[in-house]
């Protein structure tokens, strides 16, 4: 593909890829995913309204993420009453990012490297018809067989409910006489 520049013919497919070597080169800190986050805002129809909505296009390659998760080692499907069919994936020995805040804020030194079993429990729909969100858990158990993820999130959901029972009850509930 020629054009004219100047007067002069140029390629113009060769100058764009020195323009793009040049400017990967540019990039001092993630170069690639930066790279690939311009191309793909360069390429996207319409308005750009978040970084999120631009790492789903085809020209992002490295996509969201979702797909270099690795096969959870525990997998399991329990039907309730309150919110239908609850599917809980589980993964172990993986590690945190520890910042210095909340417990951490005056440890002195490294922080420690800790592992865990992260599970990730998805549901059907919940009472009063709101819009189900994955709900993530941490457990400081490494191996935690199915029925100890299962016991993790029902626990975490029985004192959820309870917390919001409680908070209820604190509330001073106005009533005026008709």
């Amino acid at each position: 593909m020629n054009s004219l520049h100047d007067g002069c013919p140029v390629d113009a497919a060769g100058e764009l890829a020195g323009f793009r070597r040049e400017f990967h080169r540019c990039l001092t800190r993630r170069a690639d995913a930066l790279f690939e986050l311009t191309d793909a805002l360069l390429c996207t129809d319409g308005p750009v309204k978040s970084l999120v909505g631009l790492s789903l296009a085809p020209e992002h390659r490295r996509g969201h993420g979702a797909g270099t998760w690795p096969a959870p080692q525990v997998a399991t499907v329990t039907d309730t009453s309150r919110y239908g069919s609850a599917a809980a994936l589980a993964w172990h020995r993986l590690h945190p990012r520890l910042t210095r805040r909340a417990a951490w804020l005056e440890h002195e030194g490294d922080l420690p490297v800790l592992e865990g079993t992260l599970i990730r429990l998805t549901v059907d729909h919940l009472p009063g018809d709101g819009d189900p969100k994955p709900l993530w858990l941490w457990s400081s158990r490494t191996d935690a067989p199915p029925s100890h993820v299962d016991q993790l999130w029902q626990t975490f959901l029985r004192r959820f409910d309870l917390e919001h029972t409680f908070r209820l009850f604190k509330q001073t509930l106005g009533w005026t006489a008709p």
